[in-house]
């Protein structure tokens, strides 16, 4: 899940496809513990992980997508994919 350049957008991508609606990414944040705020403008769920490069910081999803991840949240992200696994 991340934001789109339009104000209050969010893009969700599924392995069905994808889509956007009207949210925020705190709110969802909040709300659905089973996402993790991979970086400022980005949602992930752990379980669609299928590995995290952690020199490139890159995360791979089970359909075959990528995503940068921040720095900032190397640690945490790395110790919960590890624990989920």
């Amino acid at each position: 899940m991340s934001t789109t350049k339009f104000p209050h957008k969010l893009k969700i991508v599924t392995s069905n496809g994808q889509g956007e609606f009207s949210g925020d990414i705190k709110t969802i944040e909040q709300n659905y513990p089973l996402f993790f705020k991979a970086s400022q403008s980005s949602l992930i769920n752990l379980q669609n992980v299928e590995t995290i490069n952690t020199k490139k910081r890159l995360i791979k999803f089970s359909n075959n997508d990528y995503l940068k991840y921040s720095r900032s949240r190397s640690k945490e992200l790395n110790n919960l994919y590890k624990s989920s696994q």
